[in-house]
């Protein structure tokens, strides 16, 4: 009996310790000046916590001054936080892949309990935005992001990032042609893994008009991710996303594996400059 209340005594303060250890700070980058109309790409220094972390939640936002969202009034086409030699390569680098982030879908970044992505204290992190001013009236907004974080990093498994785009490692932007019957446009790339790791969780990136993007491990049948939008009015070919599905997963990958994305968009209207993305985080 003795020995069971000394247990719980241990349980209860080790859980009192892990959740001192919790951190969360908001960041702002900004101002960023918006005329009517006008589409704008930044690339901003970001700010970030101080020394080693391990990253377990990751929000972004695009804020007026008062900080009250300003979703309502542009249009976030990406907004991607990106650091040197912080990812798993798909494609020859340079290419770009952002840790964090999100677009006009403002789903956070929420990995499984005893996952993070684990920042050493000099890893610098760049901002890669491009917003557009859909009002007819000038615009100030900032880029809030807010950071939930732990400096035990020895308690989390690391995690690292890993990009497919359907238009494979060239520029992930790219068009969709209207045509008069409305059919869905579908667009597919396969990559060979280059890597053997275990996927934790991944998360999809469309533009407004896109339905769904895939991620399937060809060599194994097996779908690592599958995300999906949900509508302000549950209509794809004329809502705005406000939100896109996470994918949790242990599934195991083989170094050399074909890893097949697929993006399908609505295709009643021409859409341009649109992505169809997936990041997955690999533990390795």
């Amino acid at each position: 009996m003795k020995l069971g209340g000394i247990v719980c005594v241990l349980v209860i303060a080790c859980a009192m310790v892990a959740e001192a250890a919790v951190q969360v700070e908001t960041f702002r980058l900004g101002p960023i000046h918006l005329k009517p109309g006008q589409m704008v790409n930044r690339h901003i220094p970001a700010k970030r916590p101080v020394g080693e972390i391990a990253i377990t939640r990751f929000e972004t936002d695009i804020v007026k001054a008062s900080g009250e969202t300003a979703r309502q009034g542009v249009y976030l086409h990406h907004c991607g936080f990106v650091a040197e030699n912080f990812h798993v390569d798909n494609c020859p680098p340079p290419y770009p892949i952002a840790f964090a982030g999100a677009g006009n879908a403002s789903t956070p970044l929420i990995f499984p309990l005893g996952y993070a992505l684990v920042v050493g204290k000099d890893l610098t992190w760049l901002v890669r935005a491009m917003i557009k001013n859909i009002l007819t009236e000038p615009q100030t907004v900032y880029i809030s992001y807010t950071i939930t974080y732990n400096y035990e990093v020895e308690g989390f498994k690391p995690l690292l990032p890993s990009m497919f785009a359907v238009t494979g490692c060239g520029l992930p932007d790219y068009n969709v042609q209207g045509t008069a019957d409305g059919k869905e446009e579908v667009r597919s790339y396969t990559f060979n893994a280059p890597i053997t790791a275990t996927v934790v969780w991944g998360r999809g990136h469309l533009h407004n008009g896109g339905k769904r993007v895939t991620l399937k491990n060809l060599s194994t049948n097996e779908v690592l991710c599958d995300s999906s939008p949900v509508y302000d009015n549950a209509d794809p070919a004329t809502g705005a996303i406000v939100s896109l599905s996470s994918c949790e997963s242990r599934a195991q990958v083989f170094a050399g594996d074909e890893l097949r994305v697929e993006g399908v968009y609505d295709s009643s209207i021409t859409r341009d400059e649109v992505m169809a993305n997936v990041i997955i985080y690999y533990s390795l």
